[in-house]
């Protein structure tokens, strides 16, 4: 079953119908009014990459590109 969001995979799960792969951040939210449990998952393929998203990263603000660069390991060390 494919749904759209993470509370709808968590509101399928806490009614019963199954289990789900949810981000830590929804399943923690969703214990906090629905009947659900969590097992924390170690394999390598259940880590997420983040990733920054921004229109133009050459238009940020010159304080905003810094922290671009801090976040992506690019910045130089202080």
């Amino acid at each position: 079953m494919q749904l759209k969001s993470f509370d709808a995979i968590c509101r399928v799960i806490a009614s019963g119908v199954g289990i789900g792969i949810v981000s830590r951040h929804a399943a923690e939210r969703a214990m906090q009014t629905m009947d659900v449990r969590l097992v924390e998952l170690s394999d390598p393929w259940s880590h997420r990459k983040l990733t920054l998203c921004a229109r133009s990263f050459d238009a940020l603000p010159k304080y905003t590109r810094e922290f671009v660069a801090f976040l992506s390991g690019d910045a130089p060390p202080p």
